[in-house]
C-alpha cells in the first residue's frame, strides 16, 4: 500500500534531511552576509575589527573550511548523521 506523502512522513526520511543540510552547506542560500559590524574595536585571532566598520562574512568559505570539515568540497550527506 502506498502512503500519502505528508510533512510527518517526510520528517521521518532522515537521509533526505541529511541531503538537504549538505546542499545548504555547499550552496548556502546567502553566500555572503553584509553589514556586520562590531559595537567596539576588538582583535580576534590577530585581526583588528574597528567599531562600527562594516565587514563581510563569507558563509560559503566557512562551509568549505578544511579545518572544520573533512572532505569539504565533497557531497557527503552522512556527515550530518549523529
Amino acid at each position: 500500500m502506498i502512503k500519502a506523502l505528508t510533512y510527518e512522513a517526510v520528517d521521518d526520511l532522515k537521509f533526505l534531511q541529511y541531503c538537504f543540510l549538505e546542499v545548504m552547506r555547499l550552496e548556502p542560500p546567502v553566500p555572503l552576509s553584509f553589514f556586520a559590524c562590531m559595537t567596539e574595536t576588538v582583535t580576534i585571532q590577530g585581526l583588528l575589527f574597528d567599531a562600527h566598520q562594516p565587514f563581510v562574512i563569507d558563509n560559503r568559505s566557512l562551509h568549505v573550511n578544511p579545518t572544520q570539515w573533512q572532505q569539504p568540497e565533497s557531497f557527503l550527506p552522512e556527515r550530518f548523521d549523529p
